[in-house]
């Protein structure tokens, strides 16, 4: 497999690349198109991809620790069974993208837009910051995200099912109509949170700021 390393790839147009498995650590591919491009379990950590579009692009598999995805295109990609850790993904636009089964300690979501979008059973060691975003119809189920900032994010008729969200931040956190099924909230701030129509089956909330 080809190795990239702190390569400049800067507005680049590789659409439909396939690039399974290269070594791109540190990889600077700001502003570079990158749509419906293969990625898989490429190594991607360190690397600039901001304002990149990966448009429907498969990124499962990859390694992008302490990447910088601000403001890139990852509507309807494929990032399941990655490690996002450290990742930045500030105002990144992932609509109906899936994260399934990945790693995201530390990774920051804010102000993202990740309508429809597909978190279940991520898992975090260290918090994560969505705080702000746009998850209308997002799916947490059996996502383990303890301490984790869903502060003033828009969450309406997400699946938080089963998740575990322990001592989570959700202030002023919009989840009318989500589904809540046995997901633990316990120690969670709800302050100002709107669960109107919300279900909430076995939901645990026990010492909950509401």
């Amino acid at each position: 497999n080809a190795i990239l390393g702190a390569s400049n790839f800067t507005g680049v147009n590789a659409n439909f690349a396939s690039l399974s498995g290269i070594q791109a650590d540190g990889l600077d591919g700001h502003g570079g198109s990158f749509k419906k491009s293969n990625w898989f379990k490429a190594q991607l950590s360190g690397a600039n991809l901001s304002e990149t579009l990966f448009t429907e692009a498969n990124l499962s598999s990859v390694k992008a620790v302490g990447s910088d995805f601000s403001k890139a295109d990852l509507s309807r990609a494929k990032l399941s069974e990655s490690n996002l850790s450290e990742s930045k993904f500030i105002n990144a636009i992932g609509e109906q993208a899936n994260f399934s089964t990945t790693m995201l300690s530390g990774a920051n979501f804010t102000s993202a837009g990740l309508q429809n979008a597909v978190f279940n059973n991520v898992y975090a060691s260290s918090p994560v910051c969505f705080q702000a975003i746009q998850a209308t119809g997002s799916s947490f189920k059996n996502a383990i995200l303890e301490q984790c900032d869903f502060s003033h994010s828009n969450m309406q008729e997400a699946n938080l099912s089963e998740a575990n969200l322990v001592k989570g931040l959700f202030l002023g956190c919009i989840l009318k109509k989500a589904a809540c099924l046995q997901t633990n909230m316990k120690e969670a701030d709800l302050t100002e949170a709107d669960f109107g129509e919300a279900v909430l089956f076995e939901t645990i909330m026990r010492t909950s700021n509401m």
